[in-house]
C-alpha cells in the first residue's frame, strides 16, 4: 500500500474515533480528546493536596492526551460533570433470602447501571425452588426466575445511562437448583441483558474426574442431596457450547489470591470476570496502550512504561477518592479495600511491530517482560502511596503496606481500544503473514 493509501486509512480511522468520542465520552461542547483529558485530569486531581493539585492535574492530562493511559469509559464520561459521576466500572452485590433484599438488590443494580457500571449479583443465598415460605404460605420459585427478573430489569433500564451497563448473575455450584440454573442458560431471550456464571469448586472438578457424587447444600443449612459430578460438568459444557453461558468462576483459585481473606470469601466477580469482588465492593479501571511505548520495530521503552504505570496507580487511587458511589454500603466497601485495576491493550499491535506470532515463545517472553514491568511499578507506587496517605483500611498483610488491595486487572477494552486505535484482539499476529510490517508501523504512528 502506498503512503497516500495509508494516510487515507488514518484519516478515516481518525474521523471514526472522533465520532465515537462524541457519542461515548465527550460532555456537551467538548470538541476533542484534549478537552476530555482536561476535564478528567482536573476532576481526578481534586483528590490531591492543594499544594500539588495543579502539578498532578497537568501530569494526568498529559498522560491522557498522549494516549499512554486510558481510564475506563465511566471515568472518561462522568469525571468532572456538574451532576457528579459514578467512576467505578464494576461492582458486586449479594442478595439475601427475602423479597425485600431481592428487590433492594435490583434497585441498587439499576443505580449502578444508570452510572454506566457493570454488576455481578450473587443469588447463592436464595432458598431453592419449592422451599416453603412461612410468611405467605407459598413456596419459593428459586433463584432462576430472579435471574430472569434481573435480566428484564437490565433491559428496561438500558436507556437510563449514557451507555448500557452489564449484569452477571452468579450461583454457587453447591446450590440445590444448580442444574436448573445451568439449563436456564438456554433461555437466551429471557436472559437477554444479563449473563450467568457458576461458582465452581475444585471439589466439583474432582468429583467429575473420579465419577463420584457431588454434595449439594441448601443455603439454610438443610440437607440437599447429591448430583453426579460428571453429569453436572457435562451439562455445563453443553450449555456453554450452545449459548456461551454459564461462565465459570473458579472459586478456589480466587480464594488463593484473595488479598483480604479476613473479610470473607469472594464468591462473585464483575460481569467480565477480570475483578473478583466482595459484596458491595467496586473497582476503578484503566488500560495502558502498549503501542504508545514502542518504536517502529516494537522495542518497548520500559522506563516510560514503568513511569506511566506508577502514575496510573496514583490516578486511579485519586479516582476512588472523588468517585460518587451509588450508595453508602458500596462507598464503605469500596473505600475499605480501594481496589483498582490497571490493564493493557494493543498487545496484538505490539506483536505486529515486533514480527512475533501470538503464542510463540517470543510473544510469551514479550508479555512476561511487559507485565513484570507494570506489576513492579504498580506495587512500588501503591506502597509509596501507603506511606504518603496510609494503607487501605482493611490491610492486614502480608508484605509491605500498600494503598490498594488489588492493582492489576486485564479488562476488555471495546470502546477504549477504538478511541486509542488499538487492535481488539491479542492474536492478530496469527494472521499477519502477508501484512507489510512497514504499513503496520505507519498506521501505528
Amino acid at each position: 500500500m502506498s503512503d497516500e493509501g495509508a494516510e487515507t486509512m488514518r484519516e478515516e480511522a481518525r474521523a471514526a474515533r472522533e465520532a465515537l468520542l462524541e457519542a461515548s465520552v465527550a460532555v456537551c461542547g467538548e470538541p476533542d480528546l484534549d478537552a476530555v483529558a482536561e476535564r478528567v485530569g482536573h476532576a481526578v486531581a481534586e483528590a490531591e493536596p492543594a499544594a500539588v493539585r495543579g502539578v498532578f492535574a497537568q501530569r494526568f492530562m498529559a498522560m491522557l492526551r498522549d494516549g499512554y493511559f486510558w481510564p475506563s469509559v465511566p471515568i472518561l464520561s462522568n469525571a468532572g460533570r456538574r451532576d457528579g459521576g459514578q467512576l467505578a466500572a464494576c461492582f458486586v452485590l449479594e442478595s439475601g433470602d427475602s423479597l425485600d433484599s431481592i428487590y433492594d438488590t435490583l434497585r441498587r443494580a439499576a443505580r449502578i447501571q444508570q452510572g454506566s457500571g457493570g454488576v455481578g449479583i450473587d443469588l447463592s443465598r436464595l432458598r431453592p425452588r419449592g422451599a416453603a415460605i412461612r410468611r405467605s404460605g407459598g413456596v419459593s420459585p428459586g433463584p432462576v426466575p430472579f435471574a430472569e427478573l434481573t435480566a428484564h430489569s437490565a433491559r428496561i433500564n438500558a436507556l437510563a445511562g449514557r451507555r448500557e451497563g452489564a449484569h452477571l448473575v452468579v450461583l454457587a455450584d453447591t446450590h440445590p437448583d444448580v442444574l436448573a440454573f445451568v439449563e436456564a442458560a438456554r433461555k437466551v431471550e429471557a436472559l437477554r441483558g444479563a449473563g450467568l456464571a457458576l461458582g465452581v469448586s475444585d471439589a466439583l472438578l474432582e468429583a467429575a474426574r473420579t465419577g463420584a457424587p457431588y454434595a449439594l447444600g441448601d443455603p439454610r443449612g438443610e440437607p440437599a442431596g447429591h448430583v453426579q459430578g460428571r453429569v453436572l460438568l457435562h451439562t455445563i459444557a453443553e450449555a456453554i457450547c450452545e449459548t456461551g453461558n454459564p461462565t465459570l468462576l473458579f472459586l478456589d483459585a480466587i480464594a488463593a489470591d484473595n488479598p483480604a481473606p479476613h473479610l470473607g470469601p469472594i464468591r462473585a466477580s464483575n460481569p467480565c470476570g477480570e475483578q473478583p469482588l466482595l459484596p458491595g465492593e467496586s473497582c476503578v479501571l484503566g488500560s495502558l496502550a502498549l503501542p504508545a511505548f514502542a518504536d517502529r520495530d516494537g522495542q518497548v521503552d520500559l522506563a516510560a512504561l514503568e513511569g506511566a504505570a506508577g502514575l496510573a496507580v496514583r490516578f486511579l487511587d485519586d479516582v476512588v477518592e472523588v468517585n460518587a458511589f451509588p450508595d453508602a454500603d458500596c462507598e464503605a466497601a469500596g473505600r475499605r479495600t480501594r481496589k483498582i485495576g490497571i490493564g493493557v491493550m494493543g498487545f496484538a499491535d505490539l506483536l505486529l511491530l515486533r514480527g512475533e506470532v501470538y503464542g510463540s515463545p517470543e510473544s510469551e517472553a514479550t508479555a512476561s517482560c511487559v507485565m513484570a514491568c507494570i506489576e513492579r511499578a504498580a506495587h512500588a507506587a501503591s506502597q509509596a502511596l501507603a506511606k504518603e496517605r496510609g494503607a487501605y483500611p482493611a490491610f492486614r498483610g502480608p508484605g509491605p503496606e500498600r494503598r490498594n488491595a488489588s492493582l492489576l486487572a486485564i479488562a476488555p477494552t471495546g470502546t477504549l481500544r477504538l478511541l486509542a486505535a488499538c487492535n481488539g484482539r491479542g492474536d492478530a499476529s496469527r494472521r499477519h503473514s502477508s501484512l507489510d510490517r512497514s504499513l503496520a508501523a505507519r498506521l501505528a504512528r
